[in-house]
């Protein structure tokens, strides 16, 4: 089941300044359904190394036994599947020294199919009490619930059928709207058929039809990075900025104003500084669409060379983005040059870490409508 806090709660023991010390190394890893062994391994070294040395790209996935010799803790969350463990099992050594590998997992049976040494540790929910109590904590800290919105807070409480994530997210909205409003919201959780997904889901849903208009966009604009993924903000606000969906206001610079933006998605009553901003988009069903026949947006999380022999027919692009990092070496080059003639009409394009050689690309001069580049 999804949004009971598992993965918070892993978290929580991951980050424990007794684990960090218990333990010489750890990494963290989002599985989720779509996923590459060779993918997973690399991000684990990654988190081991800090930086991912351009020879660890050249070994074969048997020669990959990330944590030979050492004590580890080795988290793979929102696992689905046993075949993703069976896959990798061979990189993690038992040494007998007190390792261990934590997963998480949303599919209650999955633990049958694992060789386990101890019990999985299944999620209660809340009660509507807790329930209730989470939702106040996190309106109004230590202050207590104004007497006219107790009844009202009670019955949103108790329609988030012990889920903690839709609790949060509730919260959240309810921090940004007029009070006036709760009994909307009182009304849209009240149905007693949804299933825990859906539940979720609508809680989302509610959340984006009372954003600004001008947040949705940028909103949606996560849509593009993969789940987990650590996304540097200066890269998101330039490409709001690019995409037009940023307005100047007095003597504010864009980048302010894009970064305001995006504080107002995380918190409008925290803003806090932060390098990275973590994005978790599970709920994939929420707001998928059909692609058009000819998108104006495209992320692609293909290699370089499937990319290239695809040779993909988009006239009307405008927006194009690379993601692909770790299943190519850095002396790799790669020739994209078909793609400026093709997409005419790009306002936004970023290789990510693709790299095109020495020479800078002349064909860029073909896309005269190019607001934002990254080669």
């Amino acid at each position: 089941m999804a949004g009971q806090g598992k993965t918070t709660l892993a978290k929580r023991v991951y980050n424990d300044q007794l684990i960090m010390c218990h333990f010489h190394v750890r990494a963290w890893c989002c599985v989720s359904q779509g996923y590459r062994r060779l993918s997973l391994l690399l991000k684990i070294l990654s988190d081991i190394m800090d930086k991912l040395p351009s020879q660890y790209l050249q070994m074969n996935e048997d020669d990959l036994a990330v944590v030979k010799g050492n004590r580890y803790l080795i988290v793979l969350d929102d696992i689905w599947g046993i075949e993703a463990w069976n896959g990798m099992e061979r990189s993690f050594p038992n040494d007998a020294n007190g390792s261990r590998v934590l997963c998480t997992s949303r599919l209650h049976n999955l633990s049958s199919e694992f060789k386990l040494d101890c019990k999985p540790h299944p999620l209660r929910p809340l009660t509507d009490e807790e329930s209730w109590a989470l939702l106040q904590h996190k309106l109004f800290a230590k202050k207590a619930c104004p007497p006219q919105l107790c009844a009202l807070g009670k019955q949103i409480a108790e329609s988030c059928k012990g889920l903690l994530l839709a609790v949060v997210v509730v919260a959240g909205f309810l921090a940004t709207i007029q009070q006036y409003h709760w009994e909307e919201v009182a009304r849209s959780l009240s149905s007693n058929v949804l299933s825990d997904n859906e539940l979720c889901m609508n809680t989302f849903e509610l959340s984006y039809r009372h954003l600004p208009d001008y947040l949705k966009p940028c909103f949606l604009y996560f849509g593009a990075f993969q789940e987990d993924e650590e996304i540097p903000i200066q890269r998101l606000a330039l490409l709001w900025i690019s995409e037009g969906f940023v307005q100047k206001t007095g003597v504010k610079s864009l980048e302010d104003a894009a970064n305001e933006y995006l504080m107002d998605l995380i918190d409008q009553r925290k803003p806090k500084k932060k390098v990275f901003l973590h994005i978790l988009h599970g709920y994939d069903e929420l707001y998928t669409f059909t692609a058009p026949y000819n998108p104006y947006r495209l992320g692609i999380y293909a290699d370089a060379m499937a990319f290239k022999k695809s040779r993909l027919f988009c006239p009307h692009l405008r927006c194009l983005l690379f993601f692909s990092k770790t299943l190519f070496a850095p002396e790799q080059k790669h020739d994209f040059s078909f793609m400026f003639r093709i997409f005419k009409l790009l306002k936004v394009l970023d290789l990510g870490d693709y790299d095109l050689g020495q020479k800078f690309p002349l064909e860029v001069v073909l896309l005269v409508h190019l607001r934002y580049l990254v080669i």
